[in-house]
């Protein structure tokens, strides 16, 4: 059947924990491009998925979405010691 909206932003954002970076990638891509609540919350916490290309579709769609850079939170996460290595390679 067909799912409600509600139903298809929370399967959104489950794939945006999926165990492959390529298909986090996608739903963070898809996940911005609804702007659904949400959104803008799910896309600063990939800023600091453990894998790289969930991080910069992440860093790209917050951007072009909400004209938020990746840079102060990965700054932050650095000068708090938090998410300090994955910090470390976003900024490198």
């Amino acid at each position: 059947g067909q799912l409600s909206g509600a139903d298809h932003v929370r399967r959104l954002v489950e794939a945006t924990r999926h165990s492959a970076p390529q298909i986090r990638s996608r739903a963070l891509r898809t996940v911005a491009a609804t702007q659904a609540d949400g959104a803008l919350e799910t896309l600063r916490a990939a800023l600091f998925d453990r894998s790289h290309g969930p991080r910069v579709a992440a860093a790209f769609e917050l951007q072009k979405r909400f004209g938020e850079s990746g840079l102060p939170h990965w700054r932050a996460a650095l000068d708090s010691g938090q998410f300090s290595t994955i910090a470390a390679l976003a900024l490198a």
